[in-house]
């Protein structure tokens, strides 16, 4: 992937980036002013096709921009605005509202810390903000694909939840059928359901689950992970008591299947705010073992009346932040009246019709609750008053029947009755170490997903499930049987739980130099493309130098290690380009050697010299004024004889 755009970039010659909001495999998410819109602040989501194949890439841009398109067609005051899309240096963006406020992740942090989970009223009150809102997208061929905590957001303008972070580039990877990480495309474990998990397939009953499992991490305050079995079944009734209407709504939701689920967003509106009159919905048939015996109800008031629960507009991060009460005309009812005593479907006739006409009133000492089996018929004989001298003889048979068939189902059933051990305490540490088992079990298995990680994912997922093993640990009470083996698999969990964390830790860290040294890259990189000089070439050097010490300081065994010898490679090799620009800059440039005339060249001419007298020389002393003698006469003087010749001349 490529590296991330740092703070003060223009992207488009119109954003400027502030900070990245967030980041995942494909691309990241920046906060950014519009210049162009007086600096408004607006969110910019980035994906970055995996290069290498150009039809990937293509593939990648079209089907990019026609869910694009399609999100741009969206107006609903709960989905941030669609403004643009656009491409920039092989990056495809889009441009959305920024929403200010805080997601429901941090909200939950807060109430954690306090102790106070959101409650019922509050949940259904958000579900009936946002279920609307995911009819609103469904009904437009929509899928959210990654509905979480940490996607929807209590916006602070118009204190409503609001639907954040569509699933586009998920739609985008799952469609061009690129091979890579699961998770990274679609969806997160403990939220998306299994068929998203496992085989990319979406449809508005995952949606609804996304939304559901997220509905009881909101009323548990527990992870997803805490919150199944060994088995992968939903165990959330164990943290927290919600009505009927509402369990069933969310079991409902929670299906396996997706056939099993709602398939419409209105419909469970209908089901969970139907008028009283109107039936419950239906909930699946329950074992013979749950359907026997269930534990006594809390008994309502002395009034008789349910009670109401005022419902406030959203979720917030304390009790004190609810504005006004929900504006339905239905009322949660809170408390339900006992079910009545009746047949078991397994019952033989005789002691059915004993069991449906004559009733035996509960002691107050012992007081289960039969409840009736759903394959029971629906329609049996009214009650029937008796005097007392004609009950005695049906109460008796009826009592030693119950008796009998009581013994059988019993002997057949799980030693963990809730009534029994309610009422004689006598099977609590049957009860307890069940659940120490199952404790160590997905103890065990975090232990062994750590081991196996091969991915920050996976790694933060078995530090999930270690630590709902250890939240089971610590509710074992201390006169359990299992109590001093669950102190000593706590304090094994414990350990191994700071394990995973100082490995989370550390990869973290080097996921944080990993990114580090390619932002140091990218900045020389850009440097170097725009040297002119020795010292800008130097400059570009320097920083792949540093991008290199970093790598360098990578732990060895994390998951981003085999990502440093190719980054390793890469920057050295522009380290020796920007040698040998500087070696090129700084060499002195050799003389010329003299080119010898070329017959076809011109008769090279000079000009006639012009003589210039040199200058005279300084006379240092003036010579002596010569002194002029006039000449005298000439005296004459007469010549000599000549010599006489011995032989004449001729």
């Amino acid at each position: 992937m490529s590296v991330e755009i740092p703070a003060g970039t223009l992207v488009d010659h119109r954003y400027v980036i502030q900070k990245v909001l967030g980041k995942g495999g494909f691309g990241r998410t920046y906060l950014a002013s519009d210049t162009r819109r007086f600096d408004d602040l607006c969110v910019l989501k980035e994906f970055v096709p995996l290069a290498g194949d150009p039809f990937i890439q293509r593939k990648s841009q079209e089907l990019f921009r026609r869910e694009a398109e399609t999100l741009y067609g969206l107006d609903h005051s709960q989905i941030p605005r669609f403004h643009a899309c656009f491409e920039e240096d092989g990056r495809l963006f889009i441009v959305q509202d920024y929403v200010e406020g805080d997601n429901y992740w941090k909200l939950l942090q807060v109430r954690r810390r306090s102790g106070t989970p959101f409650t019922e009223a509050e949940v259904l009150q958000w579900l009936q903000d946002l279920l609307p809102v995911l009819s609103y997208i469904h009904g437009r061929k929509i899928i959210h694909r990654d509905i979480s905590p940490d996607n929807i957001l209590l916006s602070r303008s118009i204190n409503q939840p609001v639907l954040i972070d569509f699933g586009v580039v998920r739609q985008v990877v799952s469609e061009i059928g690129v091979n890579q990480n699961p998770a990274s495309i679609v969806g997160k474990y403990g939220y998306a359901p299994m068929e998203q998990i496992r085989m990319g397939v979406c449809s508005p009953s995952s949606d609804l689950y996304a939304l559901a499992v997220t509905a009881i991490v909101l009323l548990t305050g527990k992870d997803p992970a805490t919150l199944m079995d060994s088995n992968l079944e939903w165990q959330w009734h164990s943290f927290v008591t919600v009505s009927d209407r509402f369990a069933a709504v969310l079991n409902k939701m929670l299906a396996e299947k997706p056939q099993h689920r709602y398939q419409a967003a209105q419909t469970v509106l209908n089901d969970l705010f139907a008028t009283p009159d109107a039936a419950p919905p239906i909930s699946p048939p329950p074992t013979a073992a749950a359907s026997l015996v269930s534990p006594p109800p809390i008994a309502p008031p002395a009034s008789a009346r349910p009670i109401t629960t005022a419902q406030p507009a959203s979720l917030s991060s304390s009790s004190s932040d609810l504005t006004h009460p929900l504006a339905s005309a239905h009322p949660v009812e809170v408390g339900s009246p006992a079910p009545t005593i009746a047949s078991q479907s397994t019952h033989s006739a005789q002691s059915a019709e004993y069991s449906a006409e004559w009733s035996v009133p509960p002691s107050p000492s012992l007081n289960p609750t039969v409840v009736t089996s759903h394959a029971a018929p629906a329609s049996h004989p009214p009650h029937v008053a008796m005097p007392p001298s004609t009950r005695l003889k049906p109460i008796l048979l009826g009592v030693f029947a119950g008796l009998a068939i009581g013994s059988i189902v019993i002997s057949t059933q799980s030693a963990h009755i809730p009534v029994l051990c309610q009422q004689f305490n006598h099977c609590a540490s049957e009860q307890f170490q069940g659940d120490y088992q199952a404790a160590v079990d997905q103890a065990t298995a975090a232990q062994t997903t750590a081991t196996n990680a091969k991915s920050l994912q996976e790694l933060q997922q078995a530090q999930v499930q270690l630590q709902g093993a250890i939240d089971q640990l610590q509710q074992i009470p201390a006169d359990a049987g299992a109590y001093a083996e669950a102190q000593r698999s706590l304090a094994q969990s414990q350990t191994a739980l700071t394990s995973i964390q100082s490995r989370i830790d550390r990869e973290n860290q080097a996921a944080e130099l990993l990114s580090q040294a390619q932002t140091q890259a990218q900045a020389g990189d850009q440097t170097f493309q725009t040297a002119t000089s020795a010292a800008e070439y130097e400059s570009a050097k320097s920083q792949w130098q540093a991008a290199l010490t970093t790598l360098r300081s990578i732990p060895q065994d994390s998951f981003v290690t085999s990502q440093v010898p190719p980054l390793t490679q890469s920057y050295q090799a522009k380290i020796q380009q920007a040698d040998q620009q500087i070696s090129q800059l700084t060499a002195p440039s050799p003389a010329a050697d003299p080119v010898a005339p070329i017959a076809s060249d011109p008769v090279q001419t000079f000009d006639e010299p012009i003589y210039e007298p040199p200058p005279p020389e300084p006379i240092d002393e003036l010579p002596p004024e010569p002194i002029y003698e006039a000449p005298q006469d000439p005296v004459y003087q007469p010549p000599a004889p000549a010599p006489a010749r011995s032989t004449p001349l001729w």
